[in-house]
């Protein structure tokens, strides 16, 4: 009985969470209690914290900023780099009142692999477990403004900034449990943020469309690499009632990714290649997502170590398979693929064990694994970096990269 622009704005809703449900292994921080998804670090659709961004809000305005006509609390500057936002995020109870926040609650999660958490606190409270519990004070403050009704309406100043003091400690992978916020009173609950130990991040967020991304070696060979758009999960409806001018109230999540493509008529190969941001000798995992074209062209990532070995293979499209392994010779089936399907996959790799394993979850979210594999002999030196190899054997062509990224585990 709805109008059809209820019907795509529903179609929108559910094509985000879908996608919402695929990329879940994709975020470096999971089981957060009190559950705050979804959070900004996932690296399919969120760029890291930055200024602009909301400091305390609804959970639905994780999703829509505009929900609610704009925020009362966001982040005027930032300092910190390559972080994510944790906590800091207001609840709605079955009044619809949006002043309840979690003083009295403290907060855990699950980190992928080694981090440095943030605590960022208001400076009147009077919070004694940052410093107890092994944080150290550092220099820098984060600003974050506050607006009365009708909150950030046409781009008006805040009626206040309060300079939160910032807190750091460094966790290994693993479960992280931080300490209560006050009861409430004056003072605003405390902001949390980790900091991953990044060894690569890329979602294509910030490059042109039709152009090759910045940070790549790119060799064409003839053949094409370039960013494309990914409207798998989008939407262009734009529903304007009580729009207030100040973010949309749909917003698009403008997916990006990374096409390597051959011509109809050519049977040239590309290759892309990320460096990592400092070589890894230690435990660490790389993940992609990931769509083919056809499900049979020789097309592959490598994990290269510093003195250029291609150290870890995973195949594309091995006889309507993903394949991984050390060597051509100790390729191991991952599981089968199909065309214009997206994938994710993991590469969990201990150098010191000699040993990595691959697997595979389908846009069904069903999971596929190798088990452990052994790293070939010949593999010396820390690894290095990403290369992306798109063989010319099948005119026309093509893979998508919608992100990747490595962390230090």
């Amino acid at each position: 009985s709805g109008t059809n622009e209820d019907f795509y704005l529903l179609f929108n809703l559910y094509q985000k969470a879908r996608l919402s449900l695929e990329v879940d292994e994709l975020n470096f921080v999971r089981e957060i209690e009190p559950q705050r998804r979804p959070y900004r670090g996932n690296v399919v659709m969120h760029n890291f914290t930055q200024a602009g961004d909301i400091a305390y809000g609804a959970q639905t305005e994780r999703l829509n900023p505009s929900m609610y006509n704009g925020a009362n609390a966001s982040i005027m500057s930032q300092p910190l780099k390559g972080v994510f936002q944790i906590q800091g995020v207001q609840r709605i109870d079955g009044n619809w009142d949006n002043n309840v926040t979690d003083y009295d609650l403290g907060y855990q999660f699950e980190l992928q692999g080694k981090a440095t958490v943030y605590v960022a606190v208001d400076p009147r409270s009077s919070l004694e477990w940052p410093a107890t519990d092994g944080f150290r004070k550092i220099d820098q403050t984060m600003d974050v403004g506050f607006w009365t009704w009708p909150y950030r309406y046409q781009n008006r100043p805040p009626v206040k900034t309060i300079s939160y003091e910032l807190f750091a400690k460094e966790f290994p992978a693993g479960k992280v449990v931080l300490g209560k916020n006050q009861p409430k009173g004056n003072t605003y609950p405390y902001i949390a943020l980790v900091q991953p130990a990044l060894l690569a991040y890329e979602n294509f967020h910030g490059d042109a469309i039709g152009k090759a991304p910045d940070g790549w070696e790119i060799e064409s060979n003839g053949g094409i690499v370039h960013v494309v758009e990914n409207p798998d999960y989008e939407g262009e409806i734009r529903p304007t009632v009580f729009d207030l001018r100040t973010v949309p109230r749909y917003t698009p999540l403008e997916l990006r990714s990374l096409r390597l493509e051959t011509t109809a008529d050519s049977k040239a190969a590309a290759t892309a290649k990320l460096p990592f941001m400092a070589p890894s000798d230690g435990d660490f995992v790389v993940q992609c997502r990931v769509k083919l074209g056809q499900p049979d062209c020789q097309t592959s990532l490598l994990l290269e170590t510093a003195e250029g070995q291609a150290g870890i293979t995973v195949w594309f499209g091995e006889d309507g398979h993903i394949t991984a392994g050390g060597s051509k010779d100790s390729q191991v089936k991952v599981g089968p693929c199909s065309a214009n399907r997206w994938y994710n996959v993991t590469v969990d790799v201990s150098p010191k064990k000699k040993q990595f394993s691959v697997s595979l979850k389908d846009d069904r979210i069903d999971t596929k694994s190798t088990g452990p594999l052994e790293l070939p002999d010949s593999v010396k030196g820390p690894f290095s970096g990403i290369q992306l190899r798109h063989s010319g054997d099948v005119p026309g062509a093509w893979i998508e990269y919608d992100a990747l990224w490595g962390y230090d585990r």
